[in-house]
């Protein structure tokens, strides 16, 4: 034949190189491996597309769980890959079918721990804590873990669900494992202070304290404490909250969070005495920085001074304030009404001017409380048409003004001009609050100066009635039974 010695050579060469003797079973041994390293390649080609596609048309593309499903297909046994499907079935809205993908692979690979917990926290997450509950469980049977999170991560779903005894069991074994977690510890204080169970709240409490020390870990146990105390607080146990933020105080005499806090409930309480106290170690404390007070921590501290009688440290407090917050308007506003109420009329009148022409400041942001103090004040000052501005533009800004309507209606009254207008504004006012003493006598003595005897005598009694003894509503009613001629009375 025309090509035989070529063929021949050929074959010679190939049997002295060894390529045509393998037996049989050499030639299975490589094609089964082939279709293995095949598998691994589709599933590596697919896996790589399948982040192409997420990266370009988001995690939610048909093409992206197209790819990591055939990914998963020619490579069933890798959890990767399996986690990754799941991921997309979520992200497409299907929770269900993750979790049963999931299923299968736990049940092909019992011992994986991380498919078990990635499956229970879908679970937990798509609304089936039971199943959750389940998965959890397993994976801690299956191996012992190296931290207290699935502990955790069951306690909580336990307490979802109102079953806080078994979460407290599922603590209580996690700390047998980890004595001093104080995740876990802290898990059960918060458990133990919803139930109302403060001895063993107190019992965690304690040992975090003591795990704290020697770790020297400080800013954990101020926010127990705190929580801790603000759950006992509302449940209606105030001494015991006081107690455990005392407690805490002690350890951490800087701790601002834990002083404010006691200086509230004190005021709470109406002990502003002690609710000072407090305020005043974070004014010390703070005394190279005090920038980082805010301007609401200086106006309740003013305002627990001056509750508790202390005005010059009221007036102190907001004076320091507005060298660190000068346009603090809130700040002015106090100050002035301190000033006000101290006997200085001047300074008062001063601030509130300041407050009613600063830069910037629409009226409309203004309280009803500050045209009230500031004309009040300007009253009291003998600055009647100022004042009488000063309650108009408050009754135009706040139409149901009723402190200010009473106040011009009263004054017009006093001076016996603009009663029409007078009696018109308490009118008003009595729409607001229609069993005010103060503006039933208005109303009476408007009556009154506009010789409308009998229907003064009417309100002023009414007003009398309601609040008996005044000295105001007694003078009154003298002038309006002499002007009756009912002397006995």
């Amino acid at each position: 034949m025309k090509y035989s010695g070529v063929l021949f050579s050929l074959l010679f060469f190939l049997v002295s190189s060894g390529c045509a003797t393998h037996p049989k079973t050499e030639w299975r041994r490589h094609e089964a491996m082939n279709k293995e390293d095949s598998g691994f390649s589709e599933s590596l080609a697919h896996f790589a597309q399948a982040l192409i596609a997420r990266k370009l048309d988001g995690e939610t593309s048909d093409e992206t769980l197209s790819h990591l499903t055939s990914a998963v297909n020619f490579n069933p046994d890798s959890y990767c890959l399996q986690s990754e499907l799941a991921r997309s079935l979520i992200s497409k809205g299907s929770p269900d079918q993750a979790i049963k993908k999931l299923e299968k692979y736990c049940r092909k690979h019992p011992t994986n721990i991380d498919a078990r917990i990635d499956l229970a926290r879908i679970c937990a997450w798509s609304g089936n804590p039971d199943k959750a509950i389940k998965h959890y469980s397993k994976a801690i049977s299956i191996k012992a873990p190296e931290s207290s999170a699935t502990h955790l991560a069951v306690a909580n779903l336990y307490c979802q669900e109102g079953q806080k005894t078994q979460a407290i069991a599922t603590l209580n074994e996690a700390l047998q494992k980890f004595p001093d977690d104080l995740l876990v510890l802290s898990m059960l204080g918060y458990i133990y202070v919803e139930d109302n169970a403060l001895n063993e709240m107190e019992n965690s409490l304690r040992k975090i304290e003591e795990i704290c020390l020697k770790t020297g870990e400080e800013k954990l146990p101020v926010s127990l404490y705190t929580v801790f105390a603000s759950i006992i607080y509302r449940s209606g146990n105030t001494a015991k909250a006081t107690e455990i933020l005392k407690k805490c105080i002690e350890r951490y005499p800087s701790s601002q969070e834990a002083l404010g806090m006691l200086g509230c409930i004190y005021i709470d309480e109406k002990q502003f005495e002690e609710a000072e106290k407090a305020f005043h170690l974070i004014t010390q404390n703070n005394s190279t920085n005090n920038a980082s007070l805010s301007v609401n921590f200086y106006l309740v501290y003013a305002e627990t001074c001056y509750r508790a009688g202390h005005t010059d440290k009221s007036r102190e407090a907001l004076e320091q304030c507005l060298k660190l917050y000068p346009e603090a308007l809130e700040i002015l506003i106090m100050l002035g009404c301190v000033y006000a109420e101290t006997e200085r009329p001047e300074q008062a009148e001063h601030v509130f001017e300041c407050v009613a022409n600063a830069p910037n400041q629409g009226t409309n942001n203004l309280p009803v409380e500050f045209y009230l103090a500031y004309g009040e004040t300007c009253h009291n000052m003998k600055l009647t048409e100022k004042a009488e501005n000063i309650f108009e533009q408050c009754i135009n800004l706040y139409p149901s003004a009723h402190q200010a309507l009473n106040y011009l209606a009263y004054t017009w009254a006093e001076n016996g001009f603009k009663l029409d207008k007078a009696l018109e504004y308490i009118k008003r006012a009595l729409e607001s609050e229609p069993d005010n003493a103060a503006y039933l006598d208005t109303l009476g003595w408007i009556y009154y100066k506009q010789a409308k005897f009998n229907e003064a005598l009417e309100q002023i009694e009414k007003a009398n009635n309601l609040r008996p003894d005044d000295p105001t509503m007694l003078d009154h009613l003298g002038d309006i039974a002499s002007v009756l001629n009912h002397i006995d009375k």
